[in-house]
């Protein structure tokens, strides 16, 4: 190769490993060079980058046989974290951890659900502990290191008593290896109380709809809804001529039909009566829009039934007019103390000993392993395992096996043992905000390797990263290049072990490196972004010469060149609903403060109002502490002001315990300063509000950016820009995939000028 400045460029091949909806394969094509393999596992970016490039996307890194690729010059991917399985609670139930998606979100130890920033799975050689709490139907297996939540007892001499008294420590976070006999193990109990709020928009022809909205505020509602989970069921159905005929069903014992029907009418006309030929129970009916779309929220069949977590977060009074109903359809009651039910669903079990916790009542639930076929009447029957549980008044409670306080309920361990495994799949989370989640109805703590708060080493998590697997291949292709992508805290992570690791396997490899830290910002682009780029060289080829980045020479920032036109914006990006409701309440309240007020980073505006106890304040996270003591001086110079607004919209903020946090990184107030001059975002740390500079930063989860000014959100073409992508790049049709897939692409700009910095500078394209 000629060493010529004036030489015209050479076309390099490359391989798009993790290559997402292709922000590398952007940047080296429009230097013209072609792209001879792409990889990643996910199928919606299989199918954008397929619709842009015309290139199939091979599905798993690790399946790629590298004698059968093509030879290249050119490695490039943003290396990721992988993971599969086990059972944790999610805010739809509990779910196996394959099914677990970045959408859905995790119970903590605040028993809040908060979002899912990662996912993890580490090939595990050592002991692994198997621990079964007593009442519970499962053993939980973890490896010696995860921590759970836990109250040790102990016993204390009593010198009055001439006897000792059972006590329990303060909760702590305690590794499995450090358990014993007398840890009781927590599980937060739901203390919300929010009346859930239902919109349905119901077509009235192929031209029209009208949008039809429910407060769920009436006992009798609630009583149908316990019903219909013990005996009810949906049929969904359409007609040949196209009509939809959906049909609520319930199935109602005969002792108890006048009671049952007299309620549910209250609610709904169920006339479409069918006796049943044994008189122990008749089949009612109806068709009801909106009551069907609720129903829907149940689960269909009765394995699939749950207990949504907007029930959970009902007021009691609710909650046990709904299992009045579920016991009247499918229970039992003894003495008013015993509460008993059977059932083939997991998650309707679990469900409802939440609800029952909620009202102070602790259970047991035993699995009842069946066969899985039998002979009835001649018929071979498919059967299915049963759940049995029994519940307890708080005033019966045992507590040397269980009991409720301060809001939790502690379970008695009954195994402890470990054995020691070989290459086993184990699994980890981390969760946004309180660092826990629930697996097996136990809060167990997360450790990610990646996070700011990550406290184990990364590469104890299945290396941490798939790293290996792209240097796996350049061993054997040897290609000129690598360009690589992650997160900034991948120089820090695990005290630099991670970084360390790298940089040693690319050196023993035959590479050169360099690192370089970037943000879109830095190269003309409204948004703050920072990743880490590493740039690797092959050493026999090319002298290891630091390579300069080229400065930015551009326009300066502009914001409002990334925006669509406003009269093009379709109508489903503008803000309503509670979204567009609790920011005009907080702007309401903005608007009270006076010019030059410094607003403390996070008004916690629920926790001033709780009134904690000296022991309850001092059982809080630190970080919520911290904040609270900085609220104060703010709320109480405003007193009467936070008095009248919180009262005025209690119920609103009430809604999600967000809405109540006020993350204001805009500086002081200004003169006529509203939240809408600025962007925000719906985060589970709070609504956030910063200057309308800089977008916020793009992430794979549901915090979509708001553009105050007008008022909406903004859109996946708007994502696009800010990731560098062209005007000409096809988009996916789903806004959701959309949003996900550039909150996780690289920024073409961004890889494109470390790229053309490192071929300008070993002479491979002019300047």
């Amino acid at each position: 190769m000629e060493s010529s400045m004036e030489q015209t460029m050479e076309q390099l091949k490359f391989i798009d490993l993790f290559c997402g909806i292709g922000g590398f394969h952007q940047a080296l094509t429009s230097l013209g060079h072609e792209c001879v393999l792409a990889c990643d596992i996910d199928k919606y970016c299989q199918q954008n980058y397929k619709e842009n490039y015309g290139i199939d996307v091979f599905n798993d890194v690790k399946g790629i046989n590298e004698s059968n690729v093509p030879d290249f010059d050119i490695i490039t991917g943003g290396f990721p974290c992988f993971v599969s399985g086990t059972k944790v609670l999610t805010h739809k139930g509990y779910k196996n951890i394959e099914d677990v998606m970045l959408s859905d979100k995790l119970m903590t130890h605040t028993g809040k659900f908060q979002n899912i920033l990662n996912l993890q799975r580490k090939n595990y050689t050592g002991k692994l502990y198997n621990i079964k709490i007593k009442y519970h139907p499962s053993f939980i297996n973890c490896t010696d290191e995860h921590p759970f939540y836990v109250r040790e007892k102990e016993r204390v001499w009593n010198s009055e008593t001439k006897k000792y008294d059972i006590t329990y420590k303060k909760a702590e976070w305690k590794k499995a290896l450090n358990l014993t006999n007398n840890d009781y193990f927590g599980m937060k109990i739901n203390e919300n109380n929010i009346i859930p709020e239902f919109s349905f928009d119901k077509k009235i022809n192929q031209y029209n709809t009208t949008n039809i909205q429910v407060k769920l505020d009436n006992p009798d509602m609630w009583f149908m809804m316990g019903y219909f989970v013990g005996d009810g069921w949906i049929e969904e159905t359409n007609k040949s001529d196209g009509r939809c005929m959906n049909k609520i069903r319930f199935a109602i014992n005969t002792t108890d039909e006048e009671y049952v029907v007299r309620r549910i009418n209250n609610i709904l006309q169920i006339t479409d009566k069918k006796c049943s030929s044994g008189n122990k129970c008749n089949k009612y009916g109806c068709a009801d829009f909106v009551w069907f779309n609720i129903f829907k929220e149940f689960g269909k069949y009765a394995h699939g039934k749950i207990i949504p977590e907007w029930v959970q977060d009902a007021p009691k009074e609710y909650i046990e007019q709904f299992i009045d109903g579920y016991t009247t359809a499918d229970g039992s009651i003894n003495n008013k103390e015993c509460y008993s039910f059977t059932t083939v669903s997991y998650n309707l079990a679990f469900g409802l000993q939440r609800l029952y916790l909620k009202l102070g009542h602790l259970f047991t639930i035993k699995k009842c392993v069946r066969p899985k076929t039998t002979i009835i009447e001649g018929r071979i029957v498919n059967q299915r395992d049963t759940y049995q549980v029994e519940g307890y008044t708080k005033e019966n409670k045992r507590k040397q096996s269980s009991f409720i306080e301060n809001g939790y309920v502690w379970y008695a361990p009954f195994k402890l043992e470990s054995q020691c495994v070989e290459n086993e799949p184990v699994y980890n989370f981390e969760v946004e905000n309180d660092n826990s989640y629930i697996v097996e109805n136990t809060i167990c703590h997360n450790c990610q390797p990646f996070s700011n708060g990550g406290k184990k080493k990364a590469f104890d998590d299945d290396r941490g990263l798939l790293f290996d697997e792209i240097m796996r291949i350049a061993k054997i292709k040897n290609p000129r290049f690598m360009f690589l992508e992650n997160v900034k805290n991948i120089l820090t992570v695990s005290n630099g072990e991670v970084l360390e690791y790298i940089k040693n396997k690319i050196d023993n490899y035959g590479y050169a490196l360099q690192i370089f830290k970037m943000s879109p910002h830095n190269y003309g682009v409204p948004q703050q972004r920072e990743r880490i780029y590493f740039v690797c060289v092959r050493k026999d080829i090319y002298d290891n010469i630091p390579i300069e980045l080229e400065p930015y020479n551009g326009e300066p920032l502009d914001f409002t060149k990334i925006l669509e036109n406003p009269s093009e914006i379709d109508d489903k990006y503008k803000l309503k609903g509670d979204i567009l409701h609790v920011l005009e309440a907080w702007d309401e309240m903005v608007k009270v403060f006076e010019v030059g007020e410094k607003l403390s980073p996070t008004i916690l505006i629920h926790d001033y109002y709780k009134n904690y106890t000296d022991e309850e304040f001092e059982g809080l996270a630190d970080w919520r502490k911290d904040y609270m003591t900085k609220n104060k001086p703010l709320i109480e110079k405003y007193k009467p002001q936070f008095d009248a607004w919180y009262n005025k919209h209690r119920e609103l903020l009430n809604k999600r315990e967000i809405y109540g946090k006020l993350e204001w990184q805009v500086g002081v107030v200004k003169e006529n300063d509203s939240i809408f001059n600025y962007f925000s975002q719906i985060r589970q740390s709070g609504i956030r509000v910063k200057k309308a500079q800089y977008f916020p930063t793009l992430v794979a989860i549901s915090q979509i950016p708001i553009y105050g000014k007008e008022k909406r959100y903004i859109t996946p073409r708007e994502c696009a820009r800010l990731q560098s992508f062209p005007d000409s790049y096809i988009i996916h049709n789903d806004d959701k995939k959309s949003y996900k897939q550039f909150g996780n692409s690289v920024n073409v700009n961004n890889v494109l000028n470390v790229i053309k910095s490192t071929l300008y500078h070993y002479n491979i394209i002019n300047k």
